[in-house]
């Protein structure tokens, strides 16, 4: 993902959120997320686990409530 799409994502997650005006996730929910990430074949593992596919620092995304996954995983 370019990062003109991956700004298009950014923003598109910030307006949901501003609607809903729920800003983070459940503790449930975040780990049920980061279980989904971590087996996935364009997880990243390092200091800031990264998604290829998307560019983002998982343990930013997966804290937003309306954050979702490139590939519709969650």
């Amino acid at each position: 993902m370019n990062r003109l799409d991956q700004l298009k994502s950014v923003m598109s997650v910030v307006a949901k959120t501003m609607k809903s005006g729920q800003v983070f996730a459940n503790d449930e929910t975040i780990l049920a997320r980061f279980a989904t990430c971590e087996p996935c074949e364009f997880f990243v593992e390092s200091d800031k686990p990264k998604c290829e596919k998307c560019g983002c620092q998982l343990r930013r995304k997966i804290l937003i409530n309306e954050a979702s996954c490139p590939l519709a995983k969650w």
